[in-house]
């Protein structure tokens, strides 16, 4: 009975690509939570400021492993446990983890700042991937590219502007808008290419919203219903308690970006 309710919803879906559903969203949600935990008691045990550079040290790192997730998809390399979700961020983390480690040690000898390191580490992580795919690369959905840039800076400088305009500072807050902008991201891509490239939603609850509206562009309000009330809530609950209620935003941040990049990035492979 468990072998066969674990093949049907963890390890089928592995092999066909079927997406996810309730039971492994949930189950991966619950090893991210610990994943990320552990994360930030190594932080602050190592006393690491928890800011916009700390942001930019995982950034090249999400990239990377949203990279590996179209490489496997567009048949560039092998489907492995490792090149999927949710191993490959578990690689991807993996690898930052160490990156980062190594990076503080270099910072304590040479004063050299860790996110530096950290940086120009994944960047040169990225080119090397990318080196091997290069020639594959196609502009073919070039304009479906821009369309979706132009798409997300209408919706960021919408935005921005209510933020300043009502002096909404929990929402101008640099962290706090990096996750909204990282999220309208992800819904952007999303949006559109599920409604002019054929594109299907792999998440359960926002696939449903989306089949039973019959466009993609339902997730983008679903998107902003669920991400400005948690915003909200981890800047107010967490004010005094900025390295936690800065890593809360951080981690929002890169989850929508990874799954936006993701998207982008398959839709100028394919």
């Amino acid at each position: 009975m468990l072998a066969e309710f674990i093949d049907t919803y963890f390890l089928q879906p592995l092999r066909v690509e079927s997406g996810y559903n309730i039971f492994n969203t949930i189950a991966y949600a619950l090893l991210a939570v610990i994943v990320l935990y552990c994360l930030y008691l190594v932080l602050r045990r190592l006393k690491i400021n928890i800011d916009f550079k700390f942001f930019l040290a995982v950034l090249p790192f999400s990239v990377l492993g949203a990279s590996v997730r179209v490489f496997v998809d567009t048949k560039y390399i092998s489907r492995t446990l490792w090149t999927i979700s949710p191993g490959i961020w578990l690689a991807s983390t993996a690898l930052f983890f160490l990156i980062f480690l190594v990076s503080y040690l270099f910072e304590r000898k040479t004063k050299f700042e860790y996110w530096k390191s950290c940086l120009i580490a994944g960047i040169f992580a990225n080119v090397l991937a990318y080196a091997f795919v290069f020639s594959n690369i196609r502009l073919e959905h070039g304009w479906g590219a821009l369309g979706i840039l132009a798409l997300f800076l209408i919706f960021i400088g919408g935005f921005w502007l209510l933020a300043k305009k009502f002096k909404l500072t929990w929402l101008s807050f640099q962290l706090s808008f990096l996750a909204l902008a990282a999220h309208l991201w992800d819904a952007t891509n999303t949006a559109v290419i599920v409604d002019f490239f054929g594109g299907w939603e792999k998440h359960p609850i926002p696939r449903f919203f989306i089949e039973k509206l019959g466009t993609g562009f339902a997730f983008i309000p679903l998107k902003l219903a669920v991400l400005l009330p948690a915003i909200y809530l981890v800047f107010g609950e967490f004010k005094d308690k900025k390295d936690l209620r800065n890593f809360l935003l951080i981690a929002i941040a890169v989850i929508g970006f990874s799954q936006g990049i993701r998207n982008f990035i398959s839709l100028m492979l394919t």
